[in-house]
């Protein structure tokens, strides 16, 4: 079984340098790291992805919760929204657009990777990849 594809969408290279090799470590495929939501979607195009980690707050024209509306409704891939901002009315926007989970940053790297393993598990399966 190949491991599963994940796209990082965030415009501050070095957090998601720091995402991509928590995740890499942990067995996953992390394809890209994009700083827009406008380059997401061109790799998209090409090659569907399992998972995207998406910042609320992105270069280019679309913020992430506009891309995560996007992405659920277009492709039908899970989106986990990662955010610095805590408030109440950002984590509704998130949920509502079809956000799967919306996580504060900083993110503590167990509470990221079950995010994402309770997204990516197979029917059956227990524990995540090593």
């Amino acid at each position: 079984m190949s491991p599963k594809r994940i796209a990082i969408v965030e415009d501050e290279y070095l957090i998601a340098v720091c995402f991509e090799d928590i995740l890499g470590t942990a067995g996953y495929d992390v394809v890209g790291i994009f700083s827009s939501a406008e380059t997401l979607f061109e790799s998209l195009a090409a090659a569907p992805v399992d998972l995207i980690l998406m910042d609320v707050h992105l270069a280019g024209k679309m913020n992430g919760v506009e891309a995560t509306r996007t992405i659920t409704e277009r492709w039908k891939i899970p989106v986990i929204v990662l955010t610095g901002y805590g408030d109440a009315k950002t984590k509704t926007m998130a949920l509502d657009s079809g956000a799967t989970n919306v996580l504060n940053k900083p993110v503590p790297n167990p509470l990221l990777m079950r995010a994402v393993h309770s997204v990516l598990k197979a029917p059956g399966e227990i524990s995540a990849p090593q």
